[in-house]
C-alpha cells in the first residue's frame, strides 16, 4: 500500500471544510433546534430558560464543536512548527505543573475530558514524529 504525504495546504483545506460544514449545518438546524428546544418547552411549561440564554447554550454548543478538534490542531502544529520535540516538552511541563494526570482511566478521560489527555496527546506527537521523519 502506498503511502501519501499529507501536504500543509490540505489541511487548511480539510479545516476549512469542517468549519463552512459546520457554520451552515448550526445554521440550517437552529430554527429546529430553536421549535424543539425552546419553543416546545415553554409552551407546556417544562422550563424556565429565557431566551437570551438558549441562544448562549447554542453558540455554546457550537464552540464546543469547534474545541473538540485538539487533536487536529495538534496534528496541524506538528506539522507546521520547526521544532517538533518543543511540542512535548511543553505538554510534559503542562503536565507536571497542573500536576494532571497524564493517562486516566479512559471511561474518566471519555466521560469528562474535554480534550484528549496529555499523555495519549504525547504518545500521539512521538508517533507522527517516528512516522513523519522528514516534516
Amino acid at each position: 500500500m502506498k503511502r501519501y504525504k499529507s501536504h500543509p495546504l490540505r489541511i487548511i483545506q480539510a479545516l476549512l471544510y469542517f468549519i463552512v460544514f459546520y457554520s451552515l449545518y448550526f445554521l440550517v438546524s437552529l430554527p429546529f433546534g430553536f421549535i424543539s428546544g425552546y419553543n416546545i418547552e415553554h409552551k407546556y411549561n417544562f422550563s424556565t430558560q429565557t431566551l437570551k440564554e438558549w441562544f448562549k447554550d447554542a453558540i455554546k454548543s457550537f464552540f464546543c464543536w469547534i474545541d473538540s478538534g485538539a487533536r487536529l490542531a495538534d496534528y496541524g502544529t506538528l506539522v507546521f512548527s520547526k521544532n517538533h520535540q518543543v511540542f512535548i516538552e511543553l505538554m510534559a511541563k503542562f503536565c507536571n505543573q497542573e500536576h494532571a494526570i497524564a493517562y486516566p482511566n479512559p471511561l474518566i478521560e471519555f466521560y469528562s475530558y474535554t480534550h484528549p489527555s496529555i499523555g495519549r496527546r504525547i504518545e500521539f506527537a512521538e508517533r507522527f514524529l517516528k512516522e513523519n521523519k522528514n516534516v
